[in-house]
């Protein structure tokens, strides 16, 4: 019996995975820049020599995601979020180009990122970030002249002037989503602040802040290069046949209100069944 184990024994083939060390470098560092920036400054960086040398070429922090943690957790290690953001955005070397943030922004955070990131800053998040005041965000917006995606998502403190800084002082920006912002917002607010400061809009998502019907009129004058309209999530009553009509002249995909909301002889809109937002997703 022994001897026939130590034949098989003889005759098994050992094999072992792959050597992560003799990946080529940019494939590694590629394979790194898939981890969250939390993930990569914790564990991945202090894996071994080469991981740590990886992570420390600015190029690895053109994006910063700080996300899918929940609100109990941010808020419990805010302090630590945000040095662990401030640390990626040293990291960078001033070439953070994506920045996505949850819960623990506050006006200083978002003062040191307008300071550092303000050069390359492409497209930035901020969602139900609550310490984030309206006179924070405008201060360090008016830096950011270099956005061409905004998504501020849960920012009942904004306020219209939050909006119209963000016209005049980010030219370049092409896609809006805001969602349930300026809390008080009374007689088309949002609506005109996007329409008399934002006319190089190409996409816009507005959810929670209800334009009446002469709002979306007011943003589809002052937008005229406007491609992608979102209004699912806003519970008004349109003239949807109207909507639809002026959309026409130059909208290529327009989403009405949720039929539940809407009084239309149509089941649907047109144009509805898919969504392109470049890479933009809920």
């Amino acid at each position: 019996m022994i001897s026939s184990i130590l034949v098989i024994n003889e005759n098994m083939k050992i094999t072992t995975g792959p050597n992560w060390l003799d990946l080529p470098r940019d494939v590694t560092a590629n394979i790194l820049q898939r981890l969250g920036t939390i993930e990569i400054l914790t564990s991945a960086s202090q894996v071994c020599s080469l991981w740590w040398n990886i992570c420390k070429d600015p190029c690895m922090w053109r994006t910063i995601n700080i996300t899918k943690y929940g609100y109990k957790h941010s808020m419990r290690n805010k302090d630590k979020f945000v040095k662990i953001c401030r640390n990626a955005i040293e990291r960078s070397c001033g070439q953070v180009e994506d920045i996505d943030i949850e819960h623990f922004a506050t006006d200083d955070l978002l003062a040191y990122i307008a300071d550092n990131c303000a050069g390359h800053l492409r497209h930035m998040r901020i969602a139900m970030c609550a310490e984030l005041s309206d006179k924070g965000f405008c201060e360090s917006v008016k830096k950011m002249s270099q956005l061409e995606t905004l998504d501020i998502s849960y920012q009942t403190q904004l306020s219209k002037d939050s909006l119209e800084i963000i016209g005049r002082y980010c030219p370049l920006l092409k896609t809006l989503k805001c969602r349930w912002i300026v809390a008080n917002d009374r007689e088309n607010d949002v609506s005109f602040a996007i329409a008399k400061t934002m006319p190089g809009l190409h996409h816009l998502k507005i959810c929670g802040n209800m334009p009446s019907e002469d709002g979306v009129l007011v943003i589809l004058d002052g937008c005229p290069f406007l491609k992608y309209l979102d209004l699912k999530e806003c519970c008004c009553y349109y003239n949807i046949e109207r909507l639809e009509k002026r959309c026409r002249e130059n909208v290529m995909d327009f989403r009405p209100p949720s039929l539940h909301c809407y009084s239309s002889r149509y089941d649907y809109g047109w144009g509805i069944e898919s969504e392109n937002w470049s890479g933009y997703e809920d």
